[in-house]
């Protein structure tokens, strides 16, 4: 499944006069990130932590709004169903909740997508993921609702295979023709001493077997930090160089620089670097970037990232912004304001275009929650219920099997991710 992009506006009217004299900086530019997947994953891994309470909350339904022109309106929701105690993991890189197939920091067992379509806000995506006795994930298949609107149907579907010790064999790409389903690739990856991953091949399925398309090699230094990621392409006789990661360090083993370079006519290029720093935070709390200019034959500033860290340690403000030629200073563009629940889970995001004194508020994110336990925590196995009908439109019957929990909250959302009802329940036998 693929990531929501907030869709930034070309033109903003509400400017002043004087605002439009100068040149609109480039805002998706400064805020997508043009980083690699394994730098994406070297970053997150530094900032992956667990709470240590033993009440959770897990994600089940977000909502975005995004600015028109003229008012905020709902651009996209979806909502998530769990069993076990399978939780979510919000993506301190990426500030976000990711839901896609190449992501394990949701474990969900299905959603559901809707975005606006047109004039009509629809279901339009979802997934459904299987899990193992240990909760590994087995298998990732992807739904579309074609037209928008319509019932969610299967497309793909990626199968994954694992070694004896738990780590990620092979993942078998499938996609559904009539009713059957069709290998189409898979990828697979072998692991050196230290068990990490140190090489990842994809193949295309061909008439005759199997076929190599990419290859992915991975080097790391004495402490097991990942120094350098090259990219191959298969030529149909040999393995091309294609591009490649180079990865610096801090003390502390937090990644510090990181420069992309694409091989291109028998040399090395470079594309871009990025520098991080940190605040006492695993997550990195400021990372300029800037691009190669072939022109000149140096780095020229491009953009930067500053997180202000609030009380409980975490971003509450994010500041973008883009280099300035003409003044030789760093423009500030973009302001997004994070607010947090108890449980130091994003409740609410805020952001705010700005240039040259003028300000327009452009998307606003919700996020919603449920509480679970761990394993070791009474989970009131016998406590299960029954809801109907479903789907409801003005009245739902909750009968509970045996007896309810205790501090029990009955929470309710409707399709746009937001929620309608909050009500206590009160023990009954």
């Amino acid at each position: 499944m693929q990531k929501s992009i907030l869709l930034l506006p070309l033109t903003l009217l509400t400017l002043s006069a004087t605002a439009q004299q100068k040149s609109m900086p480039d805002y998706k530019r400064v805020v997508k990130k043009h980083w690699s997947a394994s730098t994406k994953n070297i970053l997150q891994q530094q900032t992956a932590h667990n709470k240590t309470t033993a009440a959770k909350q897990r994600l089940t339904a977000r909502a975005l709004y995004a600015f028109d022109g003229s008012a905020m309106q709902l651009n996209d929701s979806a909502n998530y169903i769990y069993s076990s105690d399978r939780g979510s993991v919000f993506n301190l890189t990426d500030m976000f909740y990711n839901d896609y197939e190449g992501s394990t920091e949701m474990q969900f067992d299905s959603s559901a997508h809707y975005r606006l379509n047109g004039p009509d806000f629809a279901l339009t995506d979802g997934s459904k993921i299987t899990y193992n006795s240990s909760n590994v994930r087995q298998s990732y298949v992807t739904l579309s609702s074609t037209p928008p609107g319509s019932p969610l149907k299967e497309v793909f579907d990626n199968r994954y295979t694992y070694n004896s010790n738990g780590t990620l064999n092979t993942t078998y790409s499938l996609q559904l023709n009539g009713s059957v389903w069709d290998t189409a690739g898979k990828t697979t990856y072998s692991y050196n001493a230290q068990n990490k991953v140190a090489e990842e091949v994809v193949y295309n399925k061909i008439t005759t077997g199997w076929e190599e398309a990419f290859k992915t090699v991975y080097t790391y230094d004495g402490a097991g930090n990942n120094t350098e990621v090259m990219g191959y392409e298969w030529t149909g006789s040999a393995w091309a160089e294609n591009w490649k990661d180079s990865n610096t360090y801090n003390a502390n083993n937090k990644l510090s620089t990181n420069t992309y370079m694409e091989y291109t006519g028998g040399v090395w290029e470079n594309v871009y670097t990025d520098s991080f720093g940190y605040s006492s935070t695993d997550y990195y709390t400021y990372n300029m970037s800037k691009e190669w200019n072939t022109d000149s034959v140096k780095w020229l500033y491009s953009s930067l990232e500053e997180r202000h860290v609030g009380p409980n340690g975490l971003p509450d403000s994010v500041y973008f912004s883009q280099w300035d030629d003409d003044a030789q200073d760093w423009m500030r563009i973009m302001i997004s304001d994070w607010q947090y629940n108890s449980n130091d889970l994003p409740i609410n995001a805020n952001g705010v275009l700005s240039f040259m004194g003028a300000e327009m508020p452009i998307f606003q994110f919700n996020y919603y929650y449920e509480y679970y336990f761990d394993a070791g925590v009474d989970k009131r196995a016998n406590a299960t219920a029954a809801i109907y009908p479903n789907p409801a439109t003005d009245k739902v019957t909750i009968e509970w099997k045996n007896k309810t929990p205790e501090r029990t909250v009955l929470y309710v959302f409707n399709n746009m991710g937001q929620m309608v009802v909050q009500q206590n329940i009160g023990v009954t036998n």
